[in-house]
């Protein structure tokens, strides 16, 4: 074989070593925030084994219920408001997000529950939708985190919010199999803007 044809093997050879080791580095990641990824393991962890109930899957007509694409969603707009707060230099405890809690979910999630009441009403109607109880906390946090932002800045609109956290220069990757990232809607374009699991409304027996 003459120089010149080993030259180029050698480059196809590296360049497929390059692409293997680049695949091997995404199997397994659901999303990348700012280069830190979010595992399929991350997101599976709060799935529910018993899937979708046939009445909430009914109610949900042409838009199917994804509870993996919902969990993703919301641990994606976890980091982006945690990281748009922090470039904004507003770096609040655990305490102060956890004040935010009613005001919260009255603002965003447009409900008259409160407190304990919220709480155990999440904790049915999670798994309903084929989400684990357990996700409530990052679920409320997220409320939280986004109404922190919002009375910060005195925000009045979703786009306000958008140009925020565009200021804050996050990049975000989402693998093809949940489908891609809206910026203009800072949510995964498979899932609807407000979350099928969440209802204004107490659940049965609550």
């Amino acid at each position: 074989m003459s120089r010149r044809r080993i030259v180029p093997a050698l480059v196809a050879a590296a360049l497929a070593t390059t692409l293997l080791a680049g695949c091997k580095s995404n199997v397994g990641v659901a999303a990348r925030v700012d280069g830190k990824s979010i595992s399929e393991s991350d997101v599976n962890k709060y799935v529910s084994p018993n899937g979708v109930a046939s009445e909430v899957a009914a109610q949900a007509g042409d838009q199917p219920v994804s509870p993996r694409a919902e969990v993703l969603n919301f641990l994606i707009q976890e980091r982006v408001f945690e990281q748009t707060l922090r470039s904004l230099n507003i770096r609040p405890s655990a305490g102060e997000l956890a004040a935010q809690h009613d005001a919260a979910a009255s603002t965003l999630l447009q409900t008259q529950l409160a407190g304990d009441d919220l709480d155990r009403t999440l904790d049915k109607q999670l798994p309903r939708s084929g989400v684990r109880a357990s996700f409530r906390d990052t679920f409320l946090r997220v409320q939280e985190l986004e109404y922190l932002l919002i009375t910060k800045r005195k925000l009045t609109q979703i786009s306000e919010l958008v140009a925020l956290v565009r200021k804050a220069g996050i990049e975000v990757t989402v693998s093809p199999r949940y489908g891609t990232w809206d910026a203009a809607h800072l949510t995964v374009s498979s899932v609807s803007p407000l979350p099928s699991f969440v209802s204004a409304q107490p659940a049965g027996g609550s």
